[in-house]
C-alpha cells in the first residue's frame, strides 16, 4: 500500500476533528486499517489505536463514549466490521455489523484508491474527514459535518458552494470523466466503467466539448441513465 495523498491537509483536518464536539466527551477509536494505509495519526490523549475488531466490540459497547476514525466506505475499503472488501450499493446498509445498534458516531476517512497491473494499492488523493451518526435499527446514517480543506462544514448550517451533493460534487466542478470519478468514488459511487468514460473522453474530443457539456449531450441523447441504487451511469 502507498499513500500519496496530501498529508499536511489530512493532518490539519484532524486536528479539527480532535478539537471539535464530537470529540469532546468521547474517546476517538483509531482503527488500525488507519495505520495500515499509512495516514499519519499524532500521539494524543484522546486516541486510543485497535484493531477493526476492537473497535466493533468498544462501539456496541460502550456506544456513548467512543467515536471511531477509520477508512471510509468508499470504493476499495471495508466498512467497520468487514473482513473482506465490499462494495455497498447505493440505498444499501453499509454497516451490517452495526444493525440493532443506535447512536454510533464513526469519522471516516474519504479518499480516492487505485492500483495498476503489477503495481501496489495506492492511495491517490484525500478528500475529507465525515462524521456520521449511525442509527442500526433503521439501519441509516446521517453526516453531520465534514472536516475538509482545513475547515470545518456542519451539515446543519450549509453556506453557499459548501453543500456536497448539490454543489461540491457538481460536474460542472470537474474537467473530466476520471477526475469526477475518483471524486464520487470516494464517496462510494462512480460513473461505471472504462466504457463510460472512453465515451464522454470521445465526445469532448470529437466535439470540441468542456466535460459537463460532454456529460449533458450524452445524457440528452439517452446515452448515460442513472441506475438509482447504484448511482452508476451505464451506456
Amino acid at each position: 500500500m502507498k499513500n500519496n495523498c496530501d498529508r499536511h491537509v489530512f493532518k490539519k483536518d484532524l486536528e479539527k476533528l480532535l478539537n471539535s464536539k464530537y470529540t469532546k466527551d468521547r474517546t476517538v477509536l483509531v482503527d488500525s486499517r488507519v495505520l495500515d494505509f499509512d495516514f499519519e495519526v499524532p500521539r494524543h490523549k484522546k486516541i486510543v489505536h485497535a484493531s477493526p475488531e476492537k473497535c466493533l466490540e468498544l462501539l456496541k459497547s460502550k456506544t456513548r463514549e467512543f467515536i471511531c476514525l477509520t477508512v471510509g466506505t468508499s470504493y476499495g475499503f471495508p466498512s467497520i466490521g468487514d473482513r473482506e472488501w465490499v462494495h455497498y450499493l447505493r440505498g444499501q446498509f453499509q454497516y451490517p455489523a452495526l444493525r440493532g445498534y443506535r447512536g454510533v458516531f464513526l469519522a471516516e476517512i474519504h479518499c480516492y484508491c487505485y492500483n495498476w497491473f503489477y503495481e501496489p494499492m495506492t492511495i491517490g488523493q484525500y478528500y475529507r474527514i465525515s462524521v456520521y451518526k449511525i442509527d442500526g435499527l433503521r439501519e441509516t446514517r446521517a453526516r453531520l459535518t465534514r472536516f475538509e480543506n482545513q475547515k470545518e462544514i456542519d451539515e446543519g448550517y450549509l453556506k453557499l458552494g459548501e453543500n456536497l451533493e448539490d454543489e461540491v460534487m457538481a460536474i460542472d466542478n470537474f474537467s473530466g470523466p476520471g477526475e469526477y470519478d475518483y471524486a464520487l468514488n470516494a464517496e462510494g459511487q462512480g460513473i461505471g466503467g472504462t466504457a463510460v468514460k472512453w465515451s464522454i473522453s470521445r465526445k469532448m474530443s470529437k466535439y470540441n466539448l468542456s466535460f459537463p457539456e460532454a456529460w449533458r449531450f450524452l445524457e440528452e441523447k439517452g446515452s448515460l441513465i442513472w441506475v438509482e441504487k447504484e448511482k452508476k451511469a451505464h451506456r
